[in-house]
């Protein structure tokens, strides 16, 4: 049975970083649809990509298929090459560690553990220092 999709997510390329922006609570068909996009863009840029900035608000958790499902994206893009730093943003003041340890967990057979930020400019920083340290 399929739902509506919960939660919303747009994803843009800005320069050579991909730039995710989401508000969740997320559902199954809400991620199936997100990851699709995320494919078709990391297709797209290829490996000029440098980096992904993720910014989530809300009740930033996903339900057990889904994070099944944002597991399997990570797993695709190791397949594919595409291993680049990953920030992630949660303004407000709750649930980070929570969240933190919810995505850090998504991400786990990444070469390249993602980072958490307060802000999208401190994320952006730390991707291009990657790069030239790279």
């Amino acid at each position: 049975m399929n739902f509506e999709e919960h939660g919303q997510y747009k994803t843009t390329f800005d320069g050579q970083i991909i730039l995710v922006e989401g508000v969740g609570p997320w559902n199954i068909e809400s991620v199936l649809s997100f990851i699709e996009q995320m494919k078709t863009i990391q297709v797209d840029v290829g490996h000029a990509c440098i980096g992904c900035i993720t910014v989530l608000r809300g009740e930033c958790i996903v339900t057990h298929d889904a994070k099944k499902e944002l597991q399997a994206l990570q797993a695709w893009r190791i397949n594919k090459g595409f291993e680049y730093p990953s920030a992630f943003v949660f303004p407000g003041d709750e649930g980070h560690s929570f969240y933190e340890a919810l995505f850090s967990d998504i991400h786990k057979d990444r070469a390249s553990k993602p980072l958490f930020f307060e802000s999208v400019e401190q994320a952006r920083k730390w991707i291009i220092d990657a790069q030239i340290v790279n």
